[in-house]
């Protein structure tokens, strides 16, 4: 066999004659004359080394070599016009999806959403950045960004828009060996012997833990160390007997690798709405509309 005598003329005429059964009809697919036709299969077979035709009145079959040769020969076009396809797609700029998440939908409904846009779609290119509240709405104001993804939080929404998702569940959790764990009933009365780590003041879940801790009737003096750092929040909790409030999306993964244990707290207060924000009177880009309706359907599996 000589490789270095065959060309893709030759792969690209032998497929269509097996697909006409014919090679005056392979010329009128291709546009060129039936000679031409016939001298690329005799170049194709003299490069083979092997018939790969069988002609005559009826047309023109492939023999039992032929069969093979073009079994690996469809394969191998269809690779490489996946292979132009793909090049060419890298040549075209890709839109640009710039999403703002709050740490607790960073960790779960964004990171859940990002993957299944990177499965249905290449023509987008993303970018994920997290912080808190005020500054990803600086950076939406600016348009720096197209949307927040996280709880609502109810200063200053002149000129946004919020869509509620669900409303997402604030957990205690503590080390995996913290006296609490497996308890299948805490009060707040028993958190008193233990130092809490909560969002600092001001933010909405602090506001939501307050809510419930302040709903007990016999109100235990408790202790706080408020951070905004979840790195930190993280860190202390797993070297000590704190019991750590922060948003379920947050811990989910600690609660996965059973780095943390929840503690059996139920109460309707330790809620907060969770969802997606917008600015007004700017129109959603395409990649905003696409991942929007990704993140609803991520949102309603929950």
């Amino acid at each position: 066999m000589n490789l270095n005598a065959i060309s893709l003329r030759h792969i690209r005429v032998f497929l269509v004659i097996v697909r006409e059964r014919s090679l005056r009809r392979a010329a009128q697919a291709l546009h060129i004359t039936e000679s031409a036709v016939s001298k690329s299969l005799r170049e194709l077979e003299n490069a083979v080394g092997v018939r790969l035709l069988q002609r005559d009145r009826r047309g023109a079959t492939p023999t039992p070599a032929g069969e093979t040769f073009h079994r690996h020969a469809t394969q191998g076009a269809a690779s490489l016009a996946l292979a132009f396809e793909a090049v060419q797609r890298r040549r075209e700029p890709r839109e640009p999806l710039r999403v703002g998440a709050l740490p607790t939908a960073a960790a779960f409904v964004v990171r859940i959403g990002v993957q299944r846009m990177f499965e249905r779609y290449d023509d987008i290119a993303v970018h994920v950045e997290s912080g808190h509240y005020e500054q990803l709405v600086a950076r939406l104001r600016a348009a720096d960004i197209d949307l927040i993804i996280g709880r609502m939080v109810s200063r200053d929404m002149v000129g946004l828009s919020f869509e509620l998702l669900f409303d997402e569940d604030i957990v205690a959790v503590v080390r995996r060996d913290h006296p609490l764990a497996g308890a299948t009933m805490v009060s707040i009365d028993a958190l008193a012997d233990y130092l809490l780590i909560t969002p600092s003041p001001g933010t909405q879940v602090r506001a939501v833990v307050d809510s419930y801790l302040f709903a007990s009737a016999s109100r235990p003096l408790l202790r706080h160390l408020d951070t905004q750092s979840e790195t930190f929040a993280r860190a202390w909790t797993l070297e000590s007997d704190a019991v750590w409030f922060a948003p379920r999306g947050l811990v989910t993964p600690d609660l996965e690798h059973g780095l943390v244990s929840e503690l059996p707290l139920t109460s309707p207060l330790l809620r907060a709405p969770f969802g997606i924000t917008t600015m007004t009177d700017v129109p959603r880009t395409r990649a905003a509309a696409v991942f929007i309706e990704i993140v609803r359907g991520v949102a309603a599996e929950q």
